[in-house]
C-alpha cells in the first residue's frame, strides 16, 4: 500500500477493488467457531472495505465492527444488504450502523481514540497484507491495544515470496507475521484450509 490514504480513496472512487469477494472467505467460514460465536462476540475487522464477511459474521451471531477509510465502501456495504445505516460521530470516526453491524469510517491508526469498549476477537484478512512494514507493525500495535486480554485473532496472509516487494497485497511470510505481532500476541502455526488459495496462510493469534 501507499501510506497515503488517497491511494485507497482513489481506488474506491474509480471502482478498482479486485480484493472484493462475491462470497464469505473460506478461511473465515472454516475457522470462525474459534471466536466463540455462541457468546455474541464483538469482532474487529480492520480495513474491511465492503466485505461480505461482515454480514456472514452477523448471521453467525457475532457483532462485527469494521474499520474502513472510504465512505464509498461503507455505503456500498449497507446498500448491498438493503440496510439503512444510521451515521453517528464516534470519536474521530463516522460510525455507520445497522442490524448490529458497524463500520467505523476513518483511519485505523486512530482506533484508540474511539472510546469504544475493547473487542472480543479480531478477524484480519485485509489489514496486515495491505500495509508495508513498518506501518504494518504500527497498526498491529494499535489493534492489539484495543482487544480484551486473551482475545482470539484470525489472521489471513498472502505467503508468496515471488511477489518480492510488490503490493498491495504484500507477501507476508512467517517471519513477517512474527515481526508484526510477536510483541502483542502469541502466534500459532499456520493451518491449511480446503478451498483457499495455495498462497494464503491462516494464523491464530492470542491477543492481550
Amino acid at each position: 500500500m501507499s501510506t497515503d490514504p488517497s491511494f485507497w480513496l482513489d481506488r474506491w472512487a474509480q471502482g478498482e477493488t479486485p480484493w472484493q469477494r462475491d462470497a464469505p472467505h473460506p478461511c473465515l467460514v472454516a475457522h470462525a467457531s474459534g471466536f466463540g460465536l455462541d457468546q455474541a462476540p464483538r469482532v474487529l475487522v480492520p480495513l474491511c472495505g465492503a466485505t461480505l464477511d461482515l454480514a456472514w459474521l452477523r448471521a453467525q451471531g457475532a457483532h462485527p465492527v469494521g474499520v474502513e477509510l472510504s465512505p464509498i465502501a461503507c455505503a456500498r456495504f449497507f446498500d448491498r444488504h438493503g440496510l439503512p445505516a444510521v451515521r453517528t460521530e464516534v470519536g474521530p470516526f463516522t460510525a455507520w450502523s445497522a442490524d448490529d453491524i458497524t463500520i467505523l469510517q476513518g483511519d485505523v491508526l486512530h482506533l484508540g481514540a474511539s472510546g469504544l469498549p475493547a473487542f472480543d476477537a479480531l478477524y484480519d484478512r485485509a489489514a496486515t497484507i495491505a500495509l508495508p512494514s513498518p506501518l504494518r507493525h504500527e497498526v498491529a500495535a494499535v489493534i492489539a491495544s484495543q482487544m480484551v486480554a486473551g482475545a482470539p485473532g484470525l489472521l489471513i496472509t498472502l505467503d508468496d515470496p515471488s511477489r518480492g516487494d510488490e503490493g498491495p497485497p504484500f507477501h507476508v511470510g512467517e517471519a513477517d507475521v512474527r515481526a508484526a505481532w510477536a510483541r502483542h500476541a502469541v502466534v500459532a502455526a499456520r493451518e491449511p484450509v480446503e478451498g483457499q488459495s495455495a498462497s494464503e496462510a491462516v494464523w491464530w493469534l492470542t491477543l492481550g
